[in-house]
């Protein structure tokens, strides 16, 4: 799924257009990859793999190493066609069963993890004018949520720099700007 771009001009704050360095969806809701997924599973005496194409720009392959409690997702975006004029950004959303509330965590450039609440800010009155860019935040290696009655933890661990957030309880968003 993937975030569509505001269209805008730059002059005036409001109306700015998503770009290098702003995030602005058109859209709260990310749009769905037109078209059936294909999907391929190939089986091995180490991994299995479950390959997705989504479109021809869109792909992602899971592994599932044996005797291992990790699974691992690799997705390849890209070159993505600018003949619509506007940005689209990628995003994974991992959907869990978790009771996180809107709590969730983000590394500090892989030196601690910083909590973050979904709509809020510990020094000012925070006022959602930005509800889906206003939170998402810096991934430079993970990304985390805790259901505390649960004591159970989902963490992503990243291989590059990504934004990321928690718009729902249980769900992780990353994503990769591409413009």
């Amino acid at each position: 799924m993937y975030y569509i771009g505001a269209k805008g001009f730059n002059i005036i704050p409001d109306f700015r257009a998503s770009g290098a360095y702003v995030f602005r969806p058109h859209d709260r809701n990310p749009a769905p990859f037109s078209g059936p997924i294909k999907i391929q599973t190939f089986r091995g005496d180490l991994v299995d793999e479950i390959h997705q194409t989504f479109s021809s720009w869109a792909k992602q392959v899971i592994r599932l190493y044996k005797h291992t409690n990790y699974v691992e997702f690799d997705w390849l975006v890209g070159p993505i066609s600018t003949k619509e004029y506007h940005g689209r950004e990628v995003v994974s959303r991992f959907t869990t069963s978790l009771q996180t509330g809107d709590m969730f965590f983000t590394d500090a450039n892989g030196r601690q993890m910083i909590r973050r609440r979904r709509n809020y800010r510990a020094t000012f009155n925070y006022t959602a004018e930005e509800p889906i860019a206003g939170n998402y935040y810096p991934v430079t290696s993970k990304i985390s949520m805790i259901d505390t009655k649960r004591n159970l933890n989902f963490a992503v661990l990243t291989d590059r720099a990504q934004a990321g957030t928690s718009l729902k309880s249980g769900e992780i968003e990353l994503m990769k700007a591409l413009k």
